[in-house]
């Protein structure tokens, strides 16, 4: 017999499977949670957050239209 898993649980599992997913159909290389993991440390080494926010929003523009890159800081830091 299987149970649920509990909210808490849920909610754990969901997050996973967002940070999981691909960042565009197709897209082979990064996950949500690579590429700000990647970005974050480009951060922590080398920018400011307004730097920061600009180059993820920049990269999104030019990824298609159904990504799920972060697009500032604080998404970034989030989706960690």
């Amino acid at each position: 017999m299987e149970e649920n898993p509990n909210p808490e649980a849920q909610k754990f599992f969901d997050m996973l499977a967002t940070a999981q997913a691909q960042l565009w159909e197709g897209c082979e290389y990064h996950s949500e949670l690579s590429a700000s993991l990647v970005c974050l440390s480009l951060k922590s080494d080398y920018m400011s957050e307004g730097c920061f926010n600009r180059m993820v929003q920049i990269m999104g523009d030019t990824m298609p239209k159904n990504n799920t890159m972060v697009s500032n800081f604080y998404q970034a830091k989030r989706s960690v």
